[in-house]
């Protein structure tokens, strides 16, 4: 966005830029996994060392957990030597909701095998939200008070 703000682009010409580049590129990235499917060179992954790929998964399973608990506890956490900020009790409340959450989905889709787990359980997580802020008589808006509910933003003009 910064970039195409000091080339002049508005936000107009960055919404479609961004809509038709994603558009573009996840269609290049579904033919080249065709392509890869047809000439049957999926076994090369498997030439790949075992420590990069577990690396390599590692880290993704760690900066989504990091963008996770930053998001549910409104902290800007920029790598594993500022998860001290996650350790304060507004924030380890706000998180731990979620955390309990994660787990219960995780062990729920592992014992319950089947499609319907996963949708269920996500309904199941904003049906208890709203039941306990009716039973403790809140409203939305003093959810958002308390940090349960992200602030409402204008919409953009486009």
């Amino acid at each position: 966005m910064q970039f195409c703000r000091n080339k002049g682009s508005d936000d107009e010409e960055i919404l479609a830029t961004t809509v038709i580049g994603l558009s573009l590129f996840t269609t290049i990235l579904g033919i080249g996994l065709v392509i890869i499917g047809r000439l049957k060179l999926a076994s090369y992954v498997s030439l790949l060392p075992m420590p990069v790929v577990g690396g390599y998964l590692a880290f993704i399973g760690l900066f989504c957990g990091q963008g996770g608990l930053s998001l549910m506890s409104k902290v800007q956490v920029s790598g594993i030597m500022e998860w001290y900020k996650f350790g304060h009790e507004k924030e380890i409340i706000l998180f731990l909701p979620g955390l309990i959450g994660g787990i219960i989905i995780y062990s729920s889709i592992r014992i319950i095998k089947h499609m319907a787990v996963l949708p269920c359980a996500v309904a199941s997580i904003v049906i208890l939200f709203y039941v306990t802020l009716m039973i403790n008589g809140l409203s939305l808006e003093d959810a958002k008070n308390l940090g349960w509910v992200n602030e409402g933003s204008v919409p953009p003009v486009w």
